[in-house]
């Protein structure tokens, strides 16, 4: 019986001491992530399918590329936390080009974009 309350004492002392060495390990490796949404729309205000959206992250160079659905959206998950441009390019109009997004952690950052008509 004591044998079984001295090994039940070992690892609860064992599990004590690990237990926070185990949060740290997490919460490094957790990075702080955002979302950037947004719909496309022409100059008439229809939606725009089918466009390339394209992210960097001004901060380490990271590109992340989408197309718009059926509904103009475009959405990019998982962002870690900080400033972006965004490059949005589409048949028959002009490229379109927006700097510094902000990406807040835990956040959504919502960029509806207006087309215009050219090249």
């Amino acid at each position: 019986m004591r044998r079984a309350i001295a090994i039940s004492l070992m690892m609860l002392f064992a599990w004590t001491l690990s237990a926070p060495l185990l949060r740290a390990q997490q919460s490094s490796e957790a990075v702080a992530t955002g979302r950037i949404v947004g719909v496309l729309r022409d100059p008439t205000g229809a939606v725009v399918p089918g466009a390339k959206v394209e992210v960097k992250s001004q901060a380490t160079g990271f590109t992340k590329s989408v197309t718009t659905n059926l509904a103009g959206r475009f959405a990019f998950d998982g962002l870690p936390a900080g400033r972006y441009d965004a490059t949005i390019i589409v048949s028959g109009f002009q490229i379109v080009i927006i700097r510094d997004i902000s990406v807040v952690a835990g956040k959504k950052t919502t960029v509806n974009v207006k087309l215009r008509f050219g090249r």
